[in-house]
Order: structure tokens, then C-alpha cells, then sequence
């Protein structure tokens, strides 16, 4: 006694465990002391010694496996009475410090929550004493402040199971069977269950011992498991076994369908990435796409979706092009064409839909300047070169000037008037002169090379502001204010020069000019005086 007193006059709990035990078996256990010392040994591996189980022990004992269980159960239970002071009356006790620091311990780790991870579990021990307990101690000790390993029974197989230590007390060894073997279930369904949906079940079996906590740390235990910001309980991505299944959590997590090659990446960075499974080639996904009703083709373009969005056209870009032509019910220009059929598939790209006017002329035609018709319209198009004016606003040529950048930095100014031009049906000198009055932009020759390069200053490309209008403008607009308010048939010019003037000074002989140029009726004005 005097030794273990000297070595735990500051308390250090961690420090004399070991012979704290040594010590409590030998002075209550008497001639069963050694057996008892064996058992937590290689029950524990205490020393380095090998873990050996009941079955095993029993063998060794020549005894059954309940014997051995309860031997062992004995002896942790003296260690633990010794350090409450419930044991019986004994000629040899432990200093005071050693117990208030095993009553403060136990405060701790009431505190730290249901659940502890080894390592947080010597955080807290050594956070108490400075050391913590030694590695092959460690099972023993944790079973003295009435922890226990969570785990299932032998008859509940669970894989990969993470180290978790939760009080003796935490619920029935039943009811942790029962969790674990409804997670399990998850396996077969990629789609995740809700958190409430899986406590319900569990309630309603007969399990009421099972709450939201303790749920919740029991999933925490097993790495192949996850709780989603939604509350739902899935496995994770790279824990699926299936490709299949792997592709629609890809297609789930992105909201909108993608194409079979990024599919494929994706679905191959989380079976690569954690060195769990080999690679899965692009065939075999969308053979198993094809297989699995979950999955729509949205297109001939390779793109997929998943059913359940209801939203995933199943039309081609052709037969979306074709729509968007019907709709309108006259030829549009290529930029129109464009948008129109990103209405209708937003996954197509601007790129195919320019491809697919040119290799189908047998569904598509040029009528008029950078207009696309249907061939079954069958449109005059001895006069589709002519050169009259097409008109495109300024929002219509900017969305022009985003699908030929197509997000780049910077490019060929050639390549973006030649794209340009063919989306708006607009001449090249009109196109390169819009563009040059555009905001956003700047225009440098090319290093080494003739020609000049456009570079993009910033994202998002502005038309140029409004010119203030001139003089002549502003006289005629208020030459038609004024005789759209009092239309008199006979009227002086003379008269309109005065009113005109005192909103906009100017002389007669200007005022004059302005007003010849407007070609009003000389009926408008008086037969005396002045005539138009």
C-alpha cells in the first residue's frame, strides 16, 4: 500500500492503473488471484500479449466460455468497486486523491458526450492526469469507468465498423442489434432513407430504448454511412458497389443531365480516388444507364437524366430545332435558332446546333442572310442573297458576341466577326463596327502575327451608352410635340419658330432647314406669309 501511495500521491489515475490492478486482484482475489490476472490479460492484451477470446480461454482453462465471461466480469468489477470504496471491509485501502480523480474523470467524460473515439478518449484522460493510458491498458481501463465498445453481437455481421466507446448503461445489447441490422438494409437502396423515417421503424418495433442521439452515433460508427444536410441517411458515393448506382448519385448531386464521358469522370474519380475499385469505362456506365429505369437519354448527344425529374426532354436537338422553328412560323436568324432550342434542351450547345444546320440539308436551309428555314417549307431562295438590312438589338448581339467567346479570355477578332455574322445574319463592317463600340472589351494587334486580338476585360460584356441628342433632334421632336397637341390646319411659321424658341433657342434660317427637312404638308401652314 505504502508503494501504490507514494506513486499516486498527486492522483495520476493513468499512471499507477497497472499496478492498481495487480494490487486489488491480488489482496481480494487470494489463491484465484494468477487466473483472474491471466484472463484480463489475454482477454485485453495487456503487455503486449496476444487477444484471445472466450471460446479460446475456455479451451485453455478446461472450463466453458460463461465461466471464463464471468471471471473476467468479477475481476473488472473489483477494480471499479475498489475505486467507488464499495468494496467490503479489507485490512488495505487506496489514498482519498486516487478516488476523487477517478470521480472527476467520470465527470468528464459525462461531459463529453455519448459517444468517445479512442483518441478522444485518451484526449480527455490526458487533458485530467498529463499522460495518457498505455496503449495495451487502454480496453481495461475504459471498461473500469463502465464503458464498453460498441459493437453488434456475433450474430450481426457489420463491416468496417469505426472504434466507438459509449456507457454500459446506453441502451439493451438488443436494440444495438436491431440499428445495425437496419442500417444494413441501406445497402440495397442508394437512395437514402430519412433520419425520422429510420426512428419511427425502430420505435415501432419495439425498440424505445433508441433516440435521435444515439442514432445518430451509432451511424457515425460505420465510415460507409452518412447523414446529408436533408436528414437522410444514405451510403456514401464511393462506398456503392454499382456503377449504376454511383452514376444517379452523379446525376442527383448535379440537378441537370450531363454527358456520358463527364458521367464516366466523374463516377471513376470515387471509385479511383479511394483506391476501392478500378476503373469503369464509359460503355459499361451507359450500358448499365440503359438497363436501369431510373435513367432517361435525353438525345442522340450522349446526354442523360434521371426520370424523376419529369423535366428531361426526350427529343433530339434535331427535333428540338425542328419545334423551335414551327413555333415561330417564319426562318430565324442563327442566333435565334439558338436560343430557342436551349429553351427546349438546355443540355444541347450552340456548337451542335450550328453543325446540325449544315449537315442536314435535307431538314434545314439558308433563306436570307444568316436566316435558317425548314426544307419541307420549301422557300423561294432565288432571292435568299439579298442584301437589305437585318436588324438585331443590342441584347440579341451581345447573347451573339457570349456564344462565340464561349467563355475564352480572349480570341481572334476575325473569329468572333465571322461568328458573329453568322449568328445575327448582320455584314461583317456593321458587326465589326458594334463591336468595337461594345463595353467590356479591348482590341490589340497580335504579337508576331497579323491581325488583331480581342480580349475580354471583364465578365460581363455592356453596349455602349446612349449618344445625347443633337440639336436638329431636339428642334423636330418639338416641332411634332407641338403640332400633335393642337393639329390647326392653318397655322404661321412664324408662330411655330416663337413657340419652338423658347424651349430651344435658335434662329430663324435654322429653324427653317430643320423644318424643310421634316417634309410636312404645305397645307399645314397658312397661305399668307410663309408656305412650306
Amino acid at each position: 500500500m505504502n508503494q501504490i501511495h507514494l506513486q499516486s500521491a498527486n492522483g495520476n489515475l493513468a499512471a499507477v492503473f497497472p499496478s492498481l490492478v495487480r494490487l486489488c486482484l491480488k489482496q481480494t482475489a487470494r489463491g484465484d488471484h494468477e487466473r483472474q490476472m491471466k484472463i484480463l490479460t489475454r482477454r485485453h492484451g495487456l503487455d503486449g500479449a496476444p487477444i484471445n477470446t472466450l471460446e479460446e480461454l475456455g479451451e485453455v482453462y478446461d472450463v466453458s466460455r460463461q465461466r471464463i465471461s464471468q471471471l473476467q466480469v468479477k475481476a473488472e468489477s473489483r477494480i471499479r468497486q475498489l475505486l467507488e470504496d464499495s468494496l467490503k471491509r479489507r485490512a488495505w485501502d487506496i489514498c482519498p486523491s486516487l478516488r476523487s480523480a477517478y470521480a472527476d474523470l467520470k465527470d468528464d467524460f459525462a461531459a463529453a458526450g455519448p459517444a468517445l473515439s479512442r483518441s478522444r478518449f485518451q484526449s480527455v484522460v490526458r487533458k485530467r492526469f498529463g499522460n495518457a493510458v498505455k496503449g495495451h491498458w487502454f480496453s481495461l481501463f475504459a471498461q473500469t469507468l463502465d464503458y464498453r465498445q460498441l459493437a453488434p453481437s456475433a450474430k450481426v455481421p457489420v463491416a468496417e465498423l469505426s472504434e466507438l466507446w459509449v456507457p454500459q448503461g446506453l441502451a439493451p445489447q438488443g436494440s444495438i442489434d436491431q440499428v445495425f441490422r437496419t442500417l444494413n438494409a441501406l445497402r440495397k437502396s442508394p437512395e437514402g432513407t430519412p433520419l425520422t423515417t429510420l426512428l419511427a421503424e425502430l420505435r415501432s418495433a419495439g425498440h424505445a430504448y433508441i433516440d435521435e442521439p444515439l442514432l445518430r452515433v451509432i451511424i457515425s460508427a460505420l465510415p460507409r454511412l452518412q447523414i446529408t444536410r436533408s436528414e437522410q441517411v444514405r451510403i456514401r458515393t464511393e462506398c456503392l458497389t454499382g456503377a449504376s448506382d454511383q452514376a444517379w448519385r452523379v446525376l442527383k448531386k448535379h440537378g441537370k443531365p450531363l454527358h456520358r464521358d463527364e458521367i464516366a469522370r466523374r463516377v471513376n474519380a470515387l471509385r479511383v480516388g479511394r483506391g476501392q475499385m478500378d476503373p469503369c469505362t464509359t460503355e459499361n456506365i451507359a450500358n448499365q444507364m440503359c438497363a436501369d429505369p431510373r435513367f432517361v437519354c435525353s438525345g442522340k448527344s450522349g446526354f442523360w437524366g434521371l426520370k424523376e425529374w419529369g423535366t428531361v426532354s426526350e427529343s433530339t436537338i434535331v427535333e428540338a430545332m425542328e419545334v423551335a422553328l414551327h413555333a415561330a412560323g417564319q426562318p430565324l436568324t442563327m442566333n435565334a435558332l439558338i436560343r430557342a432550342t436551349l429553351r427546349l434542351r438546355p443540355d444541347a450547345s450552340p456548337k451542335s446546333v450550328k453543325s446540325y444546320v449544315g449537315q442536314r440539308p435535307e431538314q434545314f436551309v439558308r433563306a436570307g442572310r444568316g436566316k435558317v428555314a425548314l426544307a419541307k417549307w420549301k422557300i423561294d431562295l432565288t432571292d435568299s442573297t439579298q442584301r437589305g438590312k437585318v436588324r438585331c438589338s443590342s441584347d440579341d448581339f451581345i447573347a451573339a458576341v457570349e456564344l462565340v467567346r464561349d467563355d475564352r479570355e480572349a480570341l481572334p477578332l476575325k473569329e468572333l466577326i465571322d461568328g458573329v455574322a453568322e449568328l445575327t445574319g448582320q455584314a461583317e463592317p456593321t458587326v465589326r463596327l458594334r463591336i468595337s463600340d461594345l463595353k467590356g472589351i479591348h482590341i490589340k494587334d497580335m504579337s508576331g502575327q497579323r491581325g488583331k486580338r480581342i480580349h475580354f476585360t471583364c465578365n460581363q460584356i455592356r453596349a455602349p451608352e446612349a449618344a445625347a441628342p443633337t440639336k436638329r433632334q431636339l428642334i423636330q421632336s418639338s416641332i411634332r410635340s407641338i403640332l400633335s397637341e393642337r393639329p390647326a390646319k392653318y397655322r404661321r411659321k412664324a408662330d411655330l419658330h416663337e413657340q419652338v424658341s423658347r424651349q430651344i433657342p435658335c434662329c430663324r434660317p435654322t429653324f427653317y432647314a430643320y423644318l424643310r427637312e421634316m417634309n410636312l404638308d404645305s397645307k399645314t401652314f397658312s397661305q399668307r406669309g410663309e408656305r412650306a
